[in-house]
């Protein structure tokens, strides 16, 4: 009779229940914890990449040259787009033996601002079929004798978003090898509306050269 209750009391099948029930809440908790290791660990990756990153914009900071000057920031103009700012006051080396392209906006811009194309720049027949800005004694028209830019607030849009370049063989946007400073603006990060504003600019002047050249 006892042991008729005992066997009524402890079901064997209610044991193996409860057995299975307890490996599922340890295997439940077995994931939880992995989880909340992995969260940590990620937690702390993006936290060493935080700080490795703002150790390298520290060392790019105290790396850069005397010339640099974080005041030297010129306000872009209205509709002006995303300008590539060049902070190195003594550089003008972009501005010697130029080859700039000009599109009919930078051109309508400089003869709204009473310069004559006949002074500072070639005609599609003299420069391939584009727009080109001239030199005077190896030095772009528009260069003055302190090395500073006459017309920068309308300057052409291909100045603006120098030294970002469209290598054409690749279709890429890069630093121009010429830029005197290649090495740190390729350490920079760029705004895609920059980027694509270089495509755009290479796809107008070539749509303009084209317009230009059927004319003739």
């Amino acid at each position: 009779m006892v042991w008729s209750e005992v066997d009524k009391m402890v079901d064997p099948i209610d044991i193996e229940k409860e057995i299975i029930e307890l490996d599922e809440e340890a295997k439940k908790q077995k994931l939880l914890e992995e989880k909340i290791k992995k969260e940590e660990e990620e937690r702390r990756r993006i936290e060493e990449e935080l700080r490795k990153r703002e150790e390298e914009r520290e060392q790019r900071r105290l790396s850069r040259p005397s010339d640099f000057d974080e005041d030297f920031i010129i306000p872009l103009v209205e509709n002006s787009g995303v300008a590539v700012r060049c902070l190195f006051r003594d550089c003008h080396q972009c501005c010697l033996e130029t080859e700039m392209l000009l599109t009919t906006d930078d051109l309508a811009k400089l003869i709204d601002a009473g310069y004559s194309p006949e002074d500072f720049c070639y005609t599609p027949r003299e420069a391939d079929g584009f727009w080109q800005l001239k030199n005077v004694d190896g030095r772009c028209y528009f260069l003055s004798e302190s090395g500073k830019c006459t017309v920068y607030p309308i300057r052409p849009e291909g100045c603006r978003l120098y030294p970002l370049i469209l290598t054409l063989d690749t279709n890429e946007v890069v630093v121009d090898d010429d830029c005197r400073e290649q090495e740190w603006f390729e350490k920079q990060v760029y705004e895609r509306q920059q980027v694509m504003e270089v495509h755009n600019l290479v796809s107008t002047l070539l749509l303009e050269r084209e317009d230009v050249t059927f004319e003739d």
